[in-house]
């Protein structure tokens, strides 16, 4: 781990590469993000871009999926809710 990466990991930030390793997208994406406004906020710290581990955690909750629809019993759905 670089110097940078222990220093925002120290004050509770992670850097791009941690994002990208976390999230399994390029740095393509994180730009992309970043220029609409998507993904999780960032702040510029000289030539850093960093993620406090806080939005990261709130964004990665706003991605959460709906569970999943109500079992069956008896053979019979217990839910009228569509099947994906």
């Amino acid at each position: 781990m670089d110097e940078t990466t222990q220093q925002a990991n120290s004050f509770g930030f992670i850097t791009e590469s941690q994002l990208m390793l976390l999230t399994g997208v390029t740095q393509t994406t994180l730009v992309r993000w970043r220029s609409t406004k998507r993904g999780p906020a960032h702040v510029v710290a000289g030539n850093s871009i960093l993620y406090s581990t806080e939005s990261v955690k709130q964004w990665l909750d706003g991605l959460s999926k709906p569970a999943a629809p109500t079992p069956m019993h008896g053979g019979k759905r217990t839910s009228r809710a569509p099947l994906l």
